[in-house]
């Protein structure tokens, strides 16, 4: 079986590892999609975040790691995926992605696993690790080692 966990991954943090991880757990092989929403601005273009994805899961074993720019239910469709997983960590996240899980549903026939995040990752984000390494505030305990060390690598260029 083939799941895919999406999101903007800007920058992936702590949480999104977390929940990856669990979804591994579940599937033969994962695809770890990396998607530009056009309604958002990026700290980091999109090849950018593939690399700093694929840095933060390297250990991992049965993971794709790919970009797009287009939608998730035809990106379902196009890599055979059989379940979508994310996350949330509040009531406003769960709504929104049910939302999501309806839509995709709908335009690709598959369904989604929303998994709630692990009590030590209910207050991470990827808009908290962004404001905290603009500010210069310590961003190791949001993000994965690697992952700020490239950060910091790009900061001092």
């Amino acid at each position: 079986m083939i799941g895919l966990f999406t999101g903007s991954f800007d920058p992936i943090t702590v949480g999104h590892v977390d929940i990856i991880r669990r979804a591994l757990d579940q599937v033969d092989s994962l695809i770890v999609g990396v998607f530009n929403n056009e309604q958002k601005s990026y700290m980091c273009g999109l090849h950018t975040r593939v690399n700093l994805v694929t840095i933060a899961l390297k250990s991992m074993d049965n993971i794709r790691i790919l970009g797009s720019n287009g939608l998730v239910s035809d990106f379902c469709i196009e890599h055979g995926v059989d379940v979508i997983y994310r996350g949330f960590r509040n009531s406003k996240d769960y709504e929104y992605e049910l939302e999501m899980a309806v839509f995709n549903h709908e335009n690709s026939g598959v369904l989604t696993c929303i998994l709630p995040a692990s009590e030590d990752c209910i207050g991470m984000s990827s808009t908290i690790a962004r404001e905290y390494y603009a500010g210069g505030i310590d961003i190791d305990k949001i993000i994965p080692t690697e992952v700020a060390g490239e950060l910091r690598r790009f900061g001092n260029e």
